[in-house]
């Protein structure tokens, strides 16, 4: 049942949205980028990958430092659910701009509110959105809006977080 996300994703039309769009969207920036460029990246740290390709845009990806680097150099990092060809896994050097180390646990207040910004873990990685609305349907689904992708879906709270930022060396919910 790991696809019952999108069980509920064409259910909702973009009429149910128009409110929900509304809100500041400024918290789906890059904050925290100097930061990332000053922190010091040790081996065996856990962070979180920024994806740049079109069609992941936004997504972070969980992985861990295997070499160290210091203000600004590259970084090696082993991503946790990928394998190169050989069947090993995928390591990947990345410059700090796109890292962020792996935020805090937080717990979700249910019922999550309207227009509450989460991540979601979807496709081995984590998608920045906001709640539209809850679904019930025999198990209860939250209903995300993903402007990144400009994508609506539905998500067990299981599978949700509260959307964090990296500034000035903390993390600040959003």
């Amino acid at each position: 049942m790991q696809n019952a996300s999108y069980l509920f994703c064409h259910c909702v039309g973009v009429e149910d949205l128009r409110l929900a769009v509304c809100r500041d969207l400024k918290g789906f920036g890059l904050f925290g980028k100097a930061e990332r460029e000053k922190m010091e990246w040790v081996e065996g740290m856990r962070i979180e990958l920024r994806s740049d390709e079109k069609a992941l845009e936004g997504a972070w990806f969980e992985g861990t430092v295997t070499t160290p680097a210091r203000r600004g150099d590259p970084c090696r990092i082993q991503l946790d659910k990928f394998v190169n060809d050989n069947g090993e896994p995928l390591v990947e050097e990345v410059q700090p701009d796109k890292m962020r180390p792996g935020p805090p646990q937080s717990q979700l207040a249910v019922p999550l509110e309207e227009r509450l910004f989460v991540e979601a873990y979807d496709k081995d990685c984590w998608w920045r959105g906001f709640v539209v609305r809850r679904l019930f349907c025999g198990e209860e689904f939250w209903l995300v809006y993903f402007p990144g992708t400009k994508t609506l879906c539905a998500h067990r709270l299981s599978a949700l977080r509260r959307a964090q930022d990296w500034k000035d060396g903390t993390w600040h919910l959003v």
